[in-house]
């Protein structure tokens, strides 16, 4: 992989250093959407919409039956497809 130049691949060596893999192999295990920003003005007519966009995908990530809490374990990992055992 080349230098690092943007945020998406400074997310992906993020991910091959914290599951101890090489650049090469984080490759498809990090998923950047084709609309991976969101730009909300609250005086659009279709404010409402975006908002709710929005605050649907961001809902993802506080999805309570997939977090476990208080088991001492951190909740990284990849896909088990590709997990390394």
């Amino acid at each position: 992989m080349a230098e690092q130049t943007n945020l998406s691949d400074r997310i992906q060596k993020a991910w091959a250093s914290a599951l101890k893999i090489s650049i090469d192999e984080v490759i498809g295990l990090v998923h950047f959407p084709k609309n991976p920003t969101y730009t909300l003005y609250r005086g659009s007519p279709n404010f409402e919409d975006q908002y709710s966009s929005l605050f649907e995908r961001l809902s993802y990530f506080a999805k309570e039956e997939t977090k476990h809490y208080g088991d001492g374990k951190n909740n990284f990992g990849c896909s088990r497809s590709r997990q390394r055992i």
